[in-house]
């Protein structure tokens, strides 16, 4: 939404006719103007926390339907997905050659014979088909429930026990072509094979606090490993962690009598001995494990936050034939980068390129996203991302001597993340936010350009809202959400040239809207500077009347990796459960200041680096003025 109407959206309360007697000064939050002593009041109070109770995030996003789907590809222009709908879970079957969206089968039926043949009662609305896999000529699907496997034909749903359920290997990682399970064993990393029901040791040498693929972030802990398979699950890349002489950390969990001390390696700044890992390779088909010749590597990724994104070991990557390991080490101030290749069978790394930013170097421009690098082995060049011009952009190298050979993109925008690299055709495609300068800065949009940096970027999204797209394996498909924070989400099939297929699911916020939710109202704002525009949220109660008085709260998240709005994509909750705050008699704003997120240029994203005094708060000061000037309703006095 362009600022103008954020402008006049919020105007239009002010517009409003006058129904009440009290002042702006003598009105107050809550019904806090009438006595505590008045009955009346008691339980005009208590319904206001009820209905700010149904507002909570928890709750609101109970009303929602059809919100977001994730899709499973098959063969055939084929893919299924899990439908939430006010009747339950629904499992959705797409043939984009048939051009039909319906229901893979149904539901009540399968649950009536899973239910006969278990003597269990199955929901049709919750249907516990774990696994679930559909044969690529749709004759039938498997899954496994009831301790068991069973296949059932279609449209029949002649279903029959095939076996045993697989045996459930926890905090595991599966291999790609599902044959093995990778987890850790009293320090060592393991693989089960499934077909040969045997548990296979990758490593033996592991001990406490110098172990295989373990997950100690310090600040997030699990016993999932962190490792990354080869394409063909021959090999896996990991690292053995060295947190000897680190210092703990130790947390009191409180139980009747005597509290449990929880303790672990936790290094904290300006610790001399930190966590280093040492770079592995481990054959599995061999069982035979190669160190990699490289120094250790602190615990970084090259953008924030973690070594993980998903099941997967970030900043790594293996060629398509498993032969080859591409890695980015980065520093412990997150200031100078490496990328390397490294040989799987000798371990011998080699050097292709380093890069540094003064400040904070971002491979991505999301929390959690994933490195915007990639290695084109065929071409023998790599695609790198930084913000060297102030802006997060594409430049392509050469593999060999690491030379720049063009930029990819350019211009005051950011891309986001790569999505699809197609060497043949020499395209990538992409997010990006802050292309369209008549749209909100925020919003992001799926783009394909050139290798060669020889064309405009062409825009595959086109309506003016948040998108948030995925790509079919062989990139001919894109399945595309878009909504924004007033309209409920939409989500289409696309094909690769951004043309709409078909409408795949229309958001059902019916019941959100009943409880008295109302949607947040968007603005802009000035910064300290009186220059730069910054981009907010406001929450009303659901009964606002803007001839009263309200005291504003404002919900800071000051950054600097994402501010204080997290989306600008329609949701039901919201960080800090603003919409029930604003129930009780607030005007709640979010409002990201300069400094709180990376979408925005480099020079904004790091306006008070090394100064986390600021925070942001002069900006967030002179926004809730220039609001309180604009809207009477405001009441400044009482922020």
């Amino acid at each position: 939404m362009q600022a103008q109407q954020q402008t006049d959206a919020l105007s239009a309360y002010d517009a409003l006719p006058a129904n009440s007697a009290l002042s702006a000064n003598d009105a107050l939050p809550a019904y806090d103007a009438i006595s505590a002593n008045d009955a009346q009041s008691q339980i005009r109070s208590a319904d206001v926390y009820k209905r700010a109770e149904t507002m909570l995030n928890a709750s609101a996003r109970q009303h929602t339907y059809r919100m977001s789907i994730t899709p499973t590809w098959l063969e055939n222009d084929r893919f299924w997905y899990i439908a939430h709908t006010k009747e339950g879970f629904r499992t959705m079957l797409t043939d984009i050659r048939a051009e039909q969206n319906e229901e893979a089968f149904d539901h009540q039926a399968l649950a009536d014979t899973l239910s006969a043949k278990s003597e269990q009662t199955v929901d049709p609305g919750r249907l516990p088909l774990s696994g679930l896999t559909f044969q690529d000529d749709l004759s039938g699907f498997t899954f496994e429930f009831d301790g068991s496997r069973w296949t059932c034909s279609l449209p029949s749903l002649n279903c029959t026990r095939t076996g045993a359920s697989q045996k459930v290997i926890p905090n595991s990682i599966p291999s790609p072509d599902g044959r093995y399970a990778a987890y850790i064993k009293e320090h060592n990393l393991m693989v089960y094979d499934y077909k040969a029901g045997l548990e296979m040791p990758l490593t033996t040498d592991g001990e406490e606090h110098y172990g295989y693929g373990i997950n100690n972030h310090g600040w997030w802990r699990s016993d999932t490993p962190i490792l990354t398979w080869s394409p063909d699950s021959r090999r896996i890349a990991t690292f053995r962690l060295d947190e000897r002489g680190v210092e703990p950390m130790v947390l009191w969990e409180m139980q009747e009598g005597r509290p449990k001390a929880d303790i672990w390696p936790y290094a904290l700044p300006g610790d001399s001995v930190v966590p280093m890992l040492e770079r592995v390779v481990l054959d599995v088909k061999e069982l035979d494990v190669t160190f990699l010749n490289v120094a250790p590597d602190h615990q970084r990724t090259s953008n924030c936050c973690g070594l993980v994104r998903g099941d997967e070991w970030a900043d790594i990557e293996w060629s398509r034939d498993g032969k080859k390991l591409g890695f980015v080490s980065t520093s412990r101030d997150y200031k100078d980068v490496s990328l390397r290749i490294a040989d799987p069978t000798t371990g011998i790394v080699q050097e292709i390129y380093q890069d540094r930013d003064e400040l904070f170097f971002e491979s991505n421009l999301s929390s959690r996203g994933i490195p915007n690098w990639r290695i084109l082995h065929e071409s023998n060049e790599f695609i790198w991302f930084n913000r060297s011009d102030n802006w997060g952009h594409l430049y392509l190298h050469d593999l060999q001597t690491g030379e720049l050979k063009n930029r990819i993109t350019g211009g005051d925008w950011n891309v986001m993340d790569v999505l699809r690299v197609d060497e043949q055709a020499r395209t990538v495609l992409f997010t990006a936010v802050g292309k369209d300068p008549n749209q909100n800065p925020y919003y992001e949009a799926l783009y394909r350009t050139s290798l060669d940096g020889n064309s405009e970027p062409i825009l595959l999204t086109p309506e003016n809202a948040d998108h948030s797209v995925s790509v079919s394996p062989d990139g001919r498909w894109i399945i595309d959400t878009y909504s924004d924070i007033q309209t409920p989400p939409i989500t289409v099939l696309r094909d690769q040239k951004g043309a709409e297929v078909m409408v795949l699911e229309k958001a059902e916020t019916d019941e959100l809207f009943a409880t008295g939710w109302r949607a947040p109202i968007p603005f802009t704002v000035k910064a300290r500077d009186g220059e730069t525009d910054l981009y907010g949220m406001m929450f009303l109660p659901s009964d606002f009347d803007s001839t009263r008085s309200y005291p504003i709260v404002n919900m800071i998240y000051p950054g600097p990796q994402s501010g204080s709005i997290s989306t600008w994509s329609f949701s039901a909750s919201r960080r800090g459960n603003t919409h029930a705050l604003a129930e009780l008699g607030f005007v709640v704003v979010k409002i990201d200041a300069l400094g709180s997120g990376p979408k925005r240029s480099r020079d904004f994203h790091t306006a008070y680096a090394g100064n986390m005094i600021d925070n942001g708060l002069p900006d967030q000061i002179t926004a809730m003025e220039q609001l309180a000037e604009r809207h009477s309703f405001i009441d400044l006095s009482r922020a």
